[in-house]
C-alpha cells in the first residue's frame, strides 16, 4: 500500500459493517501514506447506499481536490522536463 504514496487516496467505510471489520480496515489505511479516511456510523457494507449524499458529496470533493492538486503538478511540470501533462 505504500505504493499509493503521493497519489490521492479516499477511504470509506461504515462503523456498522458486518462483512470488513472496521479494526482490518483502519489496519490497512494505515499503510497508507497521505490517505483521507471518512467514517460512518451508522452504515454498514452497503454505505454507498445508505449514505448516498454524504458519500457523493464526499467523493466530489477528494476529487476536486485531486484535480487541483493535478493542475499544480502540470504547472511544475513546465518547469521540469522529466514530468508530462496530460
Amino acid at each position: 500500500l505504500y505504493q499509493l504514496k503521493g497519489l490521492p487516496t479516499l477511504v470509506v467505510w461504515g462503523e456498522e459493517d458486518l462483512l470488513i471489520d472496521s479494526k482490518e480496515s483502519r489496519r490497512m489505511v494505515e499503510r497508507i501514506p497521505g490517505v483521507k479516511i471518512i467514517s460512518f456510523e451508522n452504515a454498514g457494507h452497503g454505505l454507498n447506499w445508505q449514505c448516498d449524499q454524504a458519500i457523493n458529496r464526499a467523493l466530489l470533493k477528494h476529487l476536486w481536490a485531486a484535480d487541483e492538486a493535478l493542475k499544480l503538478a502540470n504547472t511544475t511540470a513546465d518547469k521540469e522536463p522529466h514530468l508530462k501533462a496530460c
